[in-house]
């Protein structure tokens, strides 16, 4: 995807990529893997069809593309989301009450679900042109918040 809109219509995807995906997923699964996927972009419009061929984490590193609430909402407890604090968006900020917020909501609305949420580290500060303690800032975060949630029954 693109920053706001998938490279091709939903119809599309769902046409020429989706059985190859299907195909390639399903023999991982025969053989007990379990396949994560990571996208750069905006791909809302095809999460369903993703968790329906089995894909069992999304790797997003602008999880904020997609709304948090909009993935806890639609998608909490049916996949996994492997993801830092958004890279473009809240990073960026370097503010270090905007960042601990954003793994808080992160860890609160994502990480029930039976394991919804893992928390992850951008690999490349320089990258990103971030120096490490902004990142320092969200892993504290995560920690933080990550060992003292609770989760309703219902959602474990």
């Amino acid at each position: 995807g693109t920053q706001d809109q998938l490279l091709v219509s939903p119809r599309t995807w769902q046409k020429l990529f989706r059985p190859g995906f299907e195909q390639l997923v399903g023999a991982a699964r025969r053989e007990g893997l379990d396949v994560w996927m990571h996208s750069c972009g905006a791909i809302y419009e095809i999460i369903p069809d993703l968790v329906d061929i089995g894909i069992a984490v999304l790797q997003f590193d602008q999880p904020e593309l997609h709304g948090i609430d909009n993935l806890a909402r639609d998608f909490g407890g049916r996949v996994n989301f492997w993801c830092p604090v958004d890279i473009q968006k809240t990073l960026q900020t370097r503010d270090a009450e905007v960042i601990d917020a954003a793994a808080r909501e992160m860890i609160e609305k994502l990480g029930c679900f039976g394991g919804g949420f893992i928390a992850g580290f951008y690999g490349s500060n320089e990258a990103i042109g971030l120096e490490p303690w902004v990142q320092d800032v969200a892993c504290q975060a995560f920690v933080k918040y990550g060992s003292s949630l609770k989760c309703p029954p219902e959602a474990l």
